[in-house]
């Protein structure tokens, strides 16, 4: 039986504190993430990315910061991206933090993952950032567990229905 949460909404998501810089350290704790379109994202990701007793894959990871957040909230937690640059400081902020996290130099679209490993998926602005996105899908389904939850952001909501690119993301929504 897997047990699952909310995760409520805080202030300082995503902080990490910056070092020989007073002021914008007190602005991030009391903010959280800089930046409008950072603070809309989360409010809106958090609505349904769960905590659960699974373990959780951050697909497309970036600097770790969701992955930092998850680990504090007691997730047993993956991450992959392609960016050795970005994994590194993931690795930074999980050993400043002692968090434990699983992190993995990989392609998003070829996640190196068994099938139905993961509760739950999430994968934030990254597939506007890939060449084929249609294999996000099919790895996201393969990787999922039965009945797991699947979160995915793009920058724009309209990316997945009338993209500036040949994507029409209609049909996979569905199935998911």
């Amino acid at each position: 039986m897997t047990h699952s949460t909310k995760i409520n909404h805080v202030k300082m998501w995503g902080y990490t504190k910056i070092k020989n810089s007073i002021i914008k350290d007190f602005l991030l704790r009391v903010v959280g993430i800089p930046h409008p379109y950072g603070r809309l994202k989360v409010k809106h990701a958090l609505k349904y990315i769960q905590l659960n007793d699974g373990k959780n894959l951050d697909l497309g990871s970036g600097e770790g910061i969701w992955m930092m957040e998850m680990s504090k909230r007691k997730a047993d937690m993956y991450g992959v991206d392609i960016s050795f640059d970005a994994l590194k400081n993931t690795q930074n902020i999980l050993i400043a933090n002692n968090l434990d996290a699983k992190i993995v130099q990989g392609d998003a679209q070829k996640p190196p993952f068994r099938s139905n490993s993961f509760e739950q998926i999430i994968c934030l602005d990254v597939l506007e950032h890939v060449n084929d996105p249609d294999k996000i899908f099919k790895e996201v389904n393969r990787c999922l567990k039965k009945d797991g939850q699947f979160v995915i952001t793009v920058p724009n909501e309209l990316y997945l229905i009338k993209s500036v690119l040949p994507f029409d993301f209609r049909e996979h929504a569905k199935a998911m």
